[in-house]
């Protein structure tokens, strides 16, 4: 949506669904195999592409922010890079040269010292979230 072109929303999103498709077909075959009639019969219950919240059960854990952040670290500042790999490439073709507004470079620079601190925190065994 940032690139601004139907085009490439569709090509992309036709390429999303047909990756997610194959790997939703691998991942059943795998789980089936794995958990056998337990998996078959959530799997009758549940709609694997369609959200439905008519049987949705309470988890026995509570979410945890801190979880996330430890586990999810590497995808935020590789969406940040996309955005701002995009941000560069529009940029350049709309002034036909590279130009970044400072509220990207400071963004990108924020989260890339909190990534690479939780990466070393990580890497050292002080970053203990259950």
């Amino acid at each position: 949506m940032m690139t601004q072109s139907w085009e490439i929303i569709v090509a992309n999103s036709l390429l999303m669904f047909i990756i997610y498709t194959l790997i939703i077909l691998r991942e059943e075959e795998f789980l089936l195999n794995k958990f056998g009639s337990v998996y078959e019969n959530w799997a009758q219950r549940v709609n694997c592409i369609v959200p439905s919240f008519k049987n949705f059960e309470k988890p026995d854990r509570k979410f945890s922010f801190k979880k996330v952040f430890k586990n999810e670290h590497d995808t935020w500042l590789t969406t940040l890079l996309g955005f701002v790999g995009i941000e560069i490439v529009r940029g350049y073709f709309e002034v036909q040269g590279f130009f970044l507004i400072p509220l990207w470079i400071y963004t990108f620079a924020t989260i890339f010292v909190i990534w690479a601190i939780t990466k070393v925190l990580k890497k050292s065994g002080r970053l203990n979230i259950e």
